[in-house]
């Protein structure tokens, strides 16, 4: 809460972060990274950035220590979730609707800041937006997330239509 606007809470899953360094040639890859980095430039004017020990822990995690090391440069955060007994029972909470792990985790820290959570991951978003569950935040693609979504589809209309154009060339040739 700033000067009495309440700024609202963005909590980006890992698969998020990381598609910032996948293959681009994909549309849907594509329009999702764009999604995120404009969730990433609006951070302070529009929104808060959340993160959390498991967010960190699964970025350790990776592989590749450059993509690592740029990931971790990548964001600023506002509010920093560690893990609790009170986070990890919720997580535990989560494990009969089909969310376990550092998934149940991220959603718990992502509930106990309030904020809405973002995941490229279909099938969190699926099994958490499926009626008579206790998630008690929103759960989100970043491009259909409106803060994001709104203006990342206005972006991507000209690339639709240049690929129409493009299989109209090769239907007409």
């Amino acid at each position: 809460n700033y000067r009495g606007v309440s700024i609202m809470k963005a909590y980006l899953d890992v698969c998020c972060l990381c598609r910032l360094f996948d293959d681009q040639s994909q549309f849907r890859v594509r329009i999702e990274t764009d999604a995120v980095e404009e969730i990433l430039a609006l951070c302070y004017s529009r929104f808060s950035l959340i993160s959390s020990t498991p967010i960190f822990y699964e970025i350790s995690r990776m592989n590749d220590n450059m993509e690592c090391n740029k990931l971790g440069d990548s964001f600023t955060i506002s509010e920093y979730i560690r893990i609790d007994e009170k986070i990890v029972s919720r997580a535990k909470e989560l494990a009969p609707i089909g969310i376990r792990n550092l998934d149940a985790l991220h959603i718990a820290c992502a509930e106990r800041a309030h904020a809405v959570f973002l995941s490229t991951d279909d099938g969190i978003i699926n099994t958490l937006k499926r009626p008579n569950h206790s998630i008690a935040i929103k759960i989100d693609n970043p491009v259909r997330w409106p803060l994001g979504g709104e203006r990342i589809l206005m972006k991507v209309k000209p690339i639709e239509q240049l690929q129409y154009e493009r299989v109209s060339e090769l239907i007409e040739n």
